[in-house]
């Protein structure tokens, strides 16, 4: 519905209308009175006419006119993916005036079989929510319809009546979560929610290069589950997760794309002053799983004993050129204790410097060496505790004797184990490049004597990542997209040492350059962004660097992960409408006054006009 009348109005008001008003007469006077004395009485009433148009177009000029319209208010059905037309036509029946807009090319739902094949509502196109609001700056209200528009786009709804109808949130994987690097015989753990509005039961399974690994059965509408797998071998993998009836119709299924690298080799020393069942059984573990080990245990004052695993004999003597070639270096705390002001320089030098770990196995006496670092123990009566899994990236606990004390919390403590209580009785400090830290376990192979190889090994290993000195490539990426869709944008982070680096994205057919920025106060990072063309697996590197190793990464296609994704966007839309709510429709006319601005060309053209005739006329 259009305008049911209209009249002039003013973008001046007030003293400045006046103001212009006033010149504009005082003008006009004068212009008349020289016209009319002016000879020549052939051209008069031309000069006439001329005047009066020259200050009327003067005075439009500096009034600025505007047409105010009178309009019947407008109503906007924006279309979003999925969208229900039913809902559409309902919407329809009960307002005026409105214009169904398809957002991003929308698509309808697809009926269910009880439901007939409806045909594409009829719409105007809608790129962003920026196009339909041009179209109409009052809009009486707006609707939207589907999945929802994309959240950085609801802003600019802030202004309007805006009424949401939403899909419910869609059958599927809703959330996964899993560590996509991992080096062999590291457990791949797939942690996720799974939505399951039909509440009927459902298996989810695992399913990695060789079939499937592990498999979990879902009843409930909204259910979180783990799967697991432990990689044997090197390589880049595709692993499914899949959803399927217990008749085995399958659901849905989504990629889950990991890179295993070879497993890092360690080289450690062991200290003791005196033998222990917890260093043997550790060595033995350690040499199992390919480490270099060199064990030294004090038997008496002029009397120890040195093993050495996968390595050469060593003289135990730590130096910096000795301490440069050790990731991890374990002490008991008396021996600690004992170390000379020489050998504790080069200790903490190594620490601050070559990243350097260092782990000290406390003992009855409660003692740690505070040149190293600083642990404040609370005594406790307590001599038993049960570890708590969980802390150390696995399901279950274990029961294990434990010393008098407790680590006590502070700022730079870090905790590494804890009890199923919380409390923490492994934990460590950042040291320079590297870390110290302390042990309050005593037996952790009694793990190993009770059958939990699982546990025990993974109790080590999570200590070891932690502690042991870390690797620093030359060339660090990152990739910030959590899911990086073909054609479609993806963030990037950069570390390197190198100066005003390039990027590259191989793919399988091709190699693209992008620009890298550097962030502010951070020489070393740099970030960045390109746009994949084809799914599957991609590399990172940098522009004539060959030494460095290139970093792997999957980009999707644009229908994988699309539930997650699905549910992210009608989320983000309905908490806009909880913070907006607006009033339920109802059938009304709402009206309001238009105001559109005259080109103030047409009044300078007028200008032209009148003031070139009146120069010209005297010289006719």
């Amino acid at each position: 519905m259009r305008k049911t009348g209209w009249n002039i109005d003013w973008q001046l008001d007030g003293t400045e209308f006046w103001l212009v008003t006033g010149i504009s007469l005082a003008l006009l006077l004068f212009l008349v009175i020289q016209a009319w004395r002016k000879p020549n009485p052939k051209n008069r009433v031309a000069r006439l006419l001329c005047s009066i148009g020259l200050v009327f177009a003067l005075t439009m000029l500096g009034l600025k006119p505007e047409l105010q319209k009178l309009r019947t208010a407008r109503t906007a059905i924006v279309l979003t993916d999925h969208y229900d037309p039913s809902v559409v036509d309902s919407l329809r029946m009960i307002e005026d005036s409105v214009y169904i807009y398809n957002y991003q090319e929308a698509q309808p739902k697809q009926p269910t079989s009880q439901e007939r094949q409806t045909r594409p509502l009829a719409s105007l196109p809608a790129p962003d929510i920026a196009r339909i609001i041009r179209q109409s700056v009052n809009w009486k209200k707006i609707h939207i319809v589907g999945n929802g528009v994309e959240p950085a786009e609801l802003p600019k709804l802030a202004k309007y009546p805006t009424h949401f109808y939403l899909n419910p949130l869609p059958s599927g994987f809703q959330e996964v979560a899993y560590r996509k690097t991992l080096q062999v015989q590291e457990v791949l753990e797939t942690k996720g929610v799974y939505q399951n509005r039909h509440h009927q039961e459902v298996v989810l399974l695992l399913v990695g290069p060789g079939g499937a690994v592990d498999s979990t059965l879902v009843s409930h509408q909204n259910e979180s589950f783990t799967l697991t797998d432990r990689p044997k071998e090197a390589g880049k993998y595709l692993y499914h997760l899949m959803a399927k009836t217990k008749q085995g119709d399958t659901l849905s299924t989504e990629r889950i794309p990991v890179v295993i690298d070879p497993k890092r080799t360690l080289r450690l020393e062991m200290v003791n002053s005196f033998q222990t069942f917890e260093t043997k059984y550790l060595k033995n573990w350690l040499s199992q799983e390919g480490h270099s080990v060199a064990v030294r245990s004090i038997i008496s004052k002029n009397k120890v004993k040195d093993e050495f695993v996968n390595q050469r004999s060593i003289t135990f003597q730590f130096t910096q050129a000795s301490l440069k070639q050790m990731d991890l270096l374990i002490l008991d705390a008396e021996y600690a204790q004992s170390l000379s002001g020489r050998s504790l320089a080069n200790l903490q030098q190594a620490l601050q410097d070559e990243g350097l770990g260092i782990l000290i196995q406390v003992d009855e006496t409660g003692a740690v060496p505070s040149a190293l670092a600083k642990f404040p123990l609370v005594s406790t009566s307590v001599t038993k505790t049960r570890l708590s899994g969980v802390s150390f990236g696995i399901q279950g606990d274990f029961e294990l004797k434990q010393l008098p004390y407790l680590l006590q919390t502070q700022l730079g403590t870090l905790a590494l184990v804890r009890k199923t209580q919380g409390q923490t009785l492994v934990g460590y400090n950042i040291k320079g490049l590297g870390g110290v830290g302390v042990s309050l376990i005593e037996e952790s192979y009694q793990m190993l004597l009770e059958g939990k190889p699982r546990l025990y090994a993974a109790y080590w290993s999570h200590i070891l990542k932690q502690l042991a000195k870390k690797q620093n490539p030359k060339n660090s990426w990152q990739v910030n997209t959590s899911i990086p869709l073909s054609q479609e944008k993806c963030l990037v982070t950069l570390n390197t040492d190198q100066p005003k680096p390039i990027g590259e994205v191989i793919g399988r057919s091709n190699t693209t350059e992008f620009y890298l920025q550097n962030k502010l106060h951070f020489p070393q990072k740099w970030t960045g962004s390109f746009w994949p063309q084809k799914s599957g697996w991609h590399q990172l590197a940098v522009k004539g660097d060959t030494t460095a190793p290139e970093a792997s990464f999957y980009v999707y296609d644009q229908r994988d992960w699309e539930t997650p994704r699905t549910t992210q966007l009608i989320q983000a839309n309905q908490q806009w409408a909880r913070k907006h709510a607006k009033v339920s429709p109802k059938r009304t006319e709402t009206v309001w006054m238009d105001h559109e601005p005259i080109p103030l060309g047409y009044f300078f053209g007028l200008f032209l006009l009148c003031a070139g005739f009146l120069w010209l006329e005297p010289k006719l």
